[in-house]
């Protein structure tokens, strides 16, 4: 499976709003990179800015809307697990959605401040690697964004 790294701050996109709001892809743009880097991952021939212009993929607010998502390979939304209010790190669930060949999950983490794409389980520590949309580089997950949040996990 080839992957490539993508930043929410390249300039082929970084000032695309998501959605219909005003919040760029550069500053607020982390979980549809992530998205584009999962789906690329799969082969799929996708960017962020594909996603970002669909308005109905986000909230006037420029939230993501889950279960709006239209995306290649028959891929869906299965579950969000955690949220602002209510921290929820299910290692288990993470796990499964790294290991299964036919789901991705994008982890939560900076106290709910930033999506990145889950790549994989280390092994010696309870941590991940995951791919930063903000750098567009692979991230050891703890010691950079010191925790995890959340995930949302997709499947086909």
């Amino acid at each position: 499976m080839a992957f490539a790294y993508l930043s929410q701050r390249d300039p082929r996109w970084k000032d695309v709003k998501l959605g219909a709001s005003n919040l760029t892809m550069e500053k607020f743009g982390c979980t549809t990179t992530a998205l584009c880097m999962a789906l690329r991952s799969f082969g799929y021939d996708i960017w962020p800015d594909a996603i970002a212009k669909r308005k109905e993929n986000y909230t006037k607010d420029g939230l993501i809307l889950w279960n709006n998502l239209l995306l290649p390979g028959n891929f869906k939304f299965k579950m969000r697990l955690g949220s602002p209010s209510n921290f929820v790190r299910n290692d288990k669930e993470i796990i499964k959605s790294i290991k299964d060949p036919n789901s991705f999950v994008l982890l939560s983490v900076g106290n709910n401040t930033h999506w990145v794409l889950g790549m994989s389980k280390l092994l010696l520590r309870d941590n991940y690697k995951v791919a930063d949309p903000w750098k567009g580089k692979q991230e050891i997950c703890i010691p950079e964004f010191k925790n995890i949040t959340g995930s949302s996990h997709f499947s086909r």
